[in-house]
């Protein structure tokens, strides 16, 4: 009898170790909702600004980069695959989700009450400030060290602030393109770039360019970067938004930095957003648009 209740305790043991560890659930939505019937589908169609290192990228085998892990995941959260849209820019990736080519959209949408109140935007993903990028070994170190050089900005009318108002005398040049200024600063026409830190990433690795590039100054301002959803899936805001939650209190947000930014910044111990879409947007009321 004893060696009866051993063997069945062995059997069960077995058992049990060949069992697979739990996972977290699939979010199931009602098949009479919006969601639902795209959760019946088993694709989320997902478009992404591929001209956006280190968000997205594209190689041979497609899109690629930390907002497309993110994208990736709030899809398997409903079970679902991503099918990744490469985009060229931030109006044709809005334009395929406004359009209904896709269901979301990943590219640099600066998070104002004028953005939200036009669009289906959710909590910020990347919380963008802006500073300065300057030739490694420079001796520019913060905004006060920028009094008589040359600075190349792109400044948005919104959200950003020119280098001119921070400290006098300073010759600032204005750009729409971070790649411009880049140039001048490759050139030596210029001694610093001043524009959001996300969009200088892209030219921390010079690709061997010479001078390479370096970030560095306090953040002059504060800005979040959402993703954008279409107006017509009603909960798919809120289903990112809890994605979003699990993937910074899971650490996988850190994991895609660690991955995709750090090696460009060198800055590790990064803070995920803590902002709401509402926090982040009031820090640039509509009055400031008029």
């Amino acid at each position: 009898m004893r060696r009866s209740c051993l063997a069945l305790l062995i059997a069960l043991s077995v058992v049990a170790a060949c069992v697979p560890p739990e996972t977290d659930p699939i979010r199931r939505f009602p098949v009479d909702t919006a969601l639902g019937e795209l959760q019946e589908t088993g694709t989320m169609r997902i478009a992404v600004d591929t001209n956006w290192r280190p968000f997205g990228d594209e190689d041979a085998n497609g899109p690629r980069g930390s907002a497309v892990d993110l994208g990736r995941f709030v899809a398997g959260e409903m079970g679902m695959e991503a099918q990744l849209i490469a985009a060229s820019s931030p109006d044709e990736v809005a334009g395929l989700v406004n359009g209904g080519e896709a269901d979301l959209g990943f590219a640099a949408f600066e998070l104002t009450e004028e953005s939200v109140r036009n669009n289906s935007l959710t909590d910020p993903f990347f919380i963008a400030h802006q500073r300065l990028a300057v030739p490694a070994g420079s001796d520019i170190e913060a905004v006060d060290d920028l009094e008589g050089k040359r600075v190349c900005e792109v400044v948005h009318e919104i959200t950003g602030v020119s280098v001119s108002e921070l400290i006098e005398p300073v010759d600032v040049s204005e750009e729409n393109d971070v790649g411009a200024c880049v140039m001048e600063v490759r050139r030596g026409t210029v001694d610093a770039v001043s524009a959001p830190d996300g969009l200088l990433l892209p030219w921390l690795e010079a690709d061997g360019a010479d001078p390479n590039l370096e970030l560095t100054g306090d953040e002059a301002t504060t800005v979040g970067w959402a993703a954008i959803a279409s107006p017509e899936l009603s909960g798919i805001v809120g289903h990112f938004n809890d994605s979003l939650a699990e993937a910074k209190s899971d650490g996988d947000w850190t994991r895609w930095y660690a991955r995709w930014v750090e090696p460009l910044t060198g800055e590790s111990e990064p803070e995920p957003p803590q902002l709401s879409l509402e926090e982040a947007a009031a820090l640039f009321p509509s009055s400031l648009t008029d």
